[in-house]
This record gives structure tokens, sequence and C-alpha cells, in this order.
């Protein structure tokens, strides 16, 4: 059976200033566009590894996700992913107040109510053993996670599980 994978995001700021002034509106705006892809491999630029969750917090609780023994569900069973090095790690506050992140050592920040960490390396990515949420509310929470990565450095085929 094939697989492949394919990341592709457009990040886009297009802020406008505007001066009022007595005979006329000085108006400076700027442009930037980035755009970032993956296909599928274990090389740079390339990832084999997709996992996705919705994980409920309870308030004041913390939960560590073991980026080698990851649980996968489908068609009605499980199985399980490894992910050797993190590509794109997205978190987003599905809902209630927020969650302080940590991807081992290198990636740490802060969601809150309608936010979104996003984070990328797609290089070599990080290679960390454990992703980390810790709810920083007295309140329930949900929080979305995605992760693009590796299985394995340079192996001839990865796997989705």
């Amino acid at each position: 059976m094939a697989r492949s994978l394919e990341f592709s995001n457009l990040l886009r700021f297009r802020p406008t200033w505007t001066e009022p002034l007595d005979l006329v509106d000085v108006v400076d705006s700027s442009d930037l566009s980035y755009r970032q892809t993956l296909t599928t491999g274990t090389g740079s630029q390339e990832a084999d590894a997709y996992y996705r969750d919705v994980i409920t917090l309870a308030a004041s609780a913390t939960t560590t996700l073991d980026l080698s023994d990851l649980t996968l569900q489908f068609y009605g069973g499980t199985g399980s992913l490894t992910i050797y090095a993190v590509k794109v790690l997205l978190i987003r506050m599905a809902s209630g107040g927020g969650a302080n992140v940590s991807l081992g050592t290198s990636v740490t920040g802060a969601v809150r109510a309608s936010d979104i960490l996003y984070a990328t390396n797609l290089g070599g990515g990080w290679v960390e053993s454990s992703l980390t949420l810790q709810n920083a509310f007295g309140a329930s929470c949900d929080v979305e996670v995605h992760i693009l990565g590796i299985t394995a450095p340079d192996s001839p085929e990865g796997s989705f599980g």
C-alpha cells in the first residue's frame, strides 16, 4: 500500500498604516509571504508521520505524550506511532482557559483561549522524546495537538502507524 504525506502552509502578513494629516492621508503598507512545504520522506523538507489528538486536561493537570509510543485510533482499532523528530508542531486551544506547552527543551510556550502555537523546523526537526501539556488554570480545557515529523532519520520507508 502506498503512503504519502503532503504539507503546505502559507503565512502572510499584510499590515497597513494610515496617518491622517490635514490635507492628505499618508498610507504605508507591507506584504510578507512565507511558504513552507514538506513532502513524503525522512530527509530535510520531508515528513512521514502525522499525529492528531484532542486532549482534555482537568484543572491544573499535566499530561505528557511519549513521542515514541503515540496511540492511533483508526477503523475501530488502535495502533502506535513513533515520531523520532518533530518538524511541525501546532497546538490550539479548543476550549477552556489555557495550557503551557513543552516539546522537550526545544519548544516552550503557552496557549490561551483562541490561541494557536505554531512552530516549524523543516530541516532536521527537533529530536525530542516527549510533549508536555500543563493546564494553567483552575478549570478543564481541551487542547488540540497536531504533530508532523519523521519516524526515523534517513530510513528508506516511513510509516503512518
